[in-house]
């Protein structure tokens, strides 16, 4: 899986000009967030991996609203956010997984 990067704060104004790409984009976490807390295959326990999920859904959310109201740096804030909680499950549970192999 390639390393995640953050966007400079320059491309987050720039999607906002782009809004149908921006919006698919942060429905997309939305979208992960309720995948991963409903699908059993996926769910890895009820505690810490439904509070990363949840995080998923809500940051979504508010991305989607701050791309409606144009504003980057709520965008930007979010998707710094949206990071930090994809990289905490990842470093979790991937290495989780790597160690049962």
């Amino acid at each position: 899986m390639p390393e995640a990067r953050r966007p400079a704060r320059a491309e987050v104004v720039g999607s906002l000009l782009r809004p149908e790409p921006l919006r698919r984009a942060v429905e997309s976490f939305y979208e992960t967030g309720h995948t991963t807390m409903h699908d059993e295959e996926r769910a890895k326990d009820r505690g810490e991996w439904m509070k990363e999920s949840q995080a998923l859904v809500d940051l979504g959310a508010a991305a989607f609203k701050a791309a409606e109201a144009k504003d980057a740096e709520a965008v930007a804030k979010a998707g710094d956010e949206i990071y930090n909680v994809c990289e905490s499950c990842h470093n979790k549970y991937m290495e989780k997984a790597k160690e049962t192999k």
